[in-house]
């Protein structure tokens, strides 16, 4: 995949989805001017998948150094922060984030943070980051024509992530 940033803003503010696909992308960082800070920052949420490399997420003032297959899950505005240290970090951190917001976010996210936290490790083979992919290539391609194809692929990636996390276990 091509790296890019998709954003979505849909003319038609009659209808507001309990979930709305705000922006997706697949970036690669490599030098400290990638820093956010999410205590003034508009409400949404924000899921960023790493592929390759190292990141930092705080999460309650503690540092947490993502890589490969780690994701972190957050909602803003929010104490937390991440970023790109390269004076701890040689490779770029390369990524892929989804933002979202709406009413229907919330319970599931409360959710999945109960039982797993805000960090998250998952494989590419995982349905959730498959969605995810495919997501990425259609905003890559324009296959996401209006509030309702954006809202339907957020909560098609948001229910595909709690059916991996929330399934209960096999022994």
């Amino acid at each position: 995949l091509t790296e890019g940033s998709y954003g979505f803003h849909f003319l038609d503010g009659s209808f507001s989805p309990s979930i709305t696909l705000q922006s997706i992308g697949l970036e690669s960082r490599a030098d400290g001017s990638y820093y956010f800070e999410n205590r003034h920052r508009p409400d949404f949420y924000l899921f960023q998948y790493t592929l390759s490399g190292t990141g930092t997420v705080e999460i309650s003032e503690r540092p947490h150094t993502l890589s490969a297959g780690q994701a972190f899950f957050l909602r803003v505005p929010g104490p937390e922060k991440y970023y790109f240290d390269p004076s701890r970090n040689q490779a770029p951190w390369r990524f892929i984030y989804i933002l979202f917001s709406g009413e229907a976010v919330a319970p599931l996210y409360e959710r999945i943070c109960a039982l797993h936290g805000p960090i998250l490790t998952l494989s590419d083979h995982d349905a959730c980051i498959q969605s995810l992919f495919s997501l990425y290539r259609d905003a890559q391609t324009g296959a996401i024509p209006d509030v309702f194809a954006g809202s339907g692929r957020a909560y098609g990636f948001l229910c595909a992530l709690c059916s991996r996390c929330l399934a209960p276990r096999s022994a």
